[in-house]
């Protein structure tokens, strides 16, 4: 009996096919995805619409997770080569996101400008976070807030070009919270402004300050269209009277020839002579 249990505990040992757990293929087919939603991202790189539409697509699928992933992979990545491509698909990534969830595409904004200021590249960097805070600022005045409050402490090593700008986009943003009621946020932005100062704080009061420009176009989604291909089959009755087509031939009747009747012979009266005998002599 126990030879028997040896032997049939060696078969499965040897014999028994090695089948890997459902889990772990499952887990190996999402980092296969996954490798190549980065290798798809990193080839769009120069071309914002189609980071956008790459995910607007992913984000159809339910994969808005997996696809923040990606990017920041790809920000990583670029970091170290083109920041210039590092900042177009955050961007467009963030503007794409922000349509429907401003605190994902916010916090996607906020990882990739840290890794691209950890570079030493503070233009860049804030640039990316003032571009956040417009993309965001129609629908969450309070993140656009944060946001762009980032962005000028980060530039107050940035250029002058990126000063200027960080300026006028905290001056829509100050604007558009006071219009929304948010005057928390208004005075948020105003106070960090007015704690750097320099070339920011000079831009900031040229555009309005807190009553400049307001921030009233939201992000707009990327619509992926799916295309089926239907064939319609359809059938066509045809009310006309069908048409014969076989030659019938024609027969001539036969022609009967009806001699013509004879006139009649005209009949001739027989006048008898007379008789001399019946009525004597004539003298």
């Amino acid at each position: 009996m126990r030879f028997a249990i040896l032997v049939a505990a060696c078969g499965l040992v040897l014999g028994a096919p090695v089948v890997a757990p459902t889990s772990l293929m499952n887990e190996a087919v999402a980092q296969s995805a996954q490798a190549a939603l980065i290798a798809e991202l990193q080839a769009a790189a120069n071309d914002p619409t189609r980071v956008r539409a790459i995910v607007a697509r992913e984000t159809a699928r339910g994969n808005a997770a997996g696809v923040a992933a990606a990017v920041r992979t790809v920000v990583a990545s670029l970091s170290t080569t083109n920041l210039q491509q590092a900042a177009q698909v955050t961007t467009a990534a963030v503007l794409e996101i922000a349509a429907t969830d401003t605190t994902s595409a916010t916090t996607l904004a906020q990882d990739a400008a840290t890794t691209i200021a950890g570079t030493g590249d503070s233009s860049t960097a804030a640039l990316v976070l003032a571009d956040a805070a417009t993309a965001v600022a129609a629908n969450d005045t309070s993140s656009a807030a944060t946001l762009v409050s980032q962005a000028v402490t980060v530039a107050q090593t940035a250029d002058t070009g990126t000063q200027q700008r960080v300026g006028q986009t905290a001056s829509a943003v100050a604007t558009t919270a006071q219009a929304q009621g948010d005057n928390t946020a208004a005075a948020t932005v105003s106070s960090t402004v007015a704690s750097t100062g320099g070339q920011t704080a000079n831009s900031f009061v040229q555009s309005g300050g807190t009553a400049g420009t307001v921030i009233t176009t939201s992000p707009t989604t990327t619509t992926v269209t799916t295309t089926t291909t239907t064939t319609t089959t359809t059938t066509t009755t045809d009310t006309t009277t069908p048409t014969d087509d076989t030659t019938v031939p024609v027969v001539d009747a036969p022609v009967v020839v009806i001699p013509p009747i004879p006139p009649a012979e005209p009949v001739i009266p027989v006048v008898p002579e007379p008789n001399p005998n019946q009525f004597g002599s004539i003298v």
